[in-house]
């Protein structure tokens, strides 16, 4: 719940701002060390992963912006370069 409320909060505030705080929590996660920093999947075990049949990978965006406040031609733009990077890393259809 309060994951939830965090990320709502993130969403309402403006995008310079939230770049700030990522920044920010991006030096705590550097300052944490590599056992901390070892959370995403690269790649080539994101490719792993899909091929196995066991799960589906979608794209959602690119910068992670509130796509609700956006105008329509830059949502299409998240929305389509986020799907091309993903096939084009994964080569995938």
């Amino acid at each position: 719940e309060d994951i939830r409320a965090l990320v709502e909060w993130f969403k309402s505030r403006p995008f310079a701002e939230v770049e700030t705080w990522i920044g920010r929590l991006e030096g705590v996660d550097a300052a944490a060390g590599p056992a901390q920093q070892d959370r995403f999947l690269d790649w080539a075990e994101l490719a792993t992963l899909m091929g196995s049949g066991l799960v589906s990978v979608g794209s959602h965006a690119m910068t992670h912006r509130p796509l609700t406040r956006l105008p329509r031609a830059q949502v299409s733009t998240e929305l389509r370069e986020s799907r091309r990077l993903l096939m084009c890393k994964l080569d995938a259809e």
